[in-house]
């Protein structure tokens, strides 16, 4: 079984995980003061600006812009609020 691991290379597991994994289903937990409002926002789709705790370059910025703009199309049924203490007993 070694020998078949060292053999993988980065193409292969880039390969599975296209195959494998999808963020269409991806469950997603937000803590959040004001979960209506962020609800608000998501289904909103609209521009989010990215921010950056330090100055990066114009090219990380220029990627921050692209991400922003991002349409996540989120539909209403996808978004559940639950008090944070039962997000996980369930």
């Amino acid at each position: 079984m070694r020998a078949s691991l060292e053999k993988i290379t980065l193409d292969d597991v880039s390969k599975a995980i296209q195959k494998h994994f999808s963020a269409k289903h991806l469950p997603v937990v937000f803590i959040a003061k004001d979960a209506a409002s962020l609800k608000k926002k998501l289904l909103a789709d609209t521009f989010s600006p990215v921010g950056q705790d330090a100055k990066g370059s114009e090219e990380l910025s220029d990627e921050d812009q692209l991400m922003g703009a991002l349409k996540l199309g989120i539909k209403l049924d996808a978004i559940v609020i639950k008090p944070a203490e039962k997000v996980f007993a369930e």
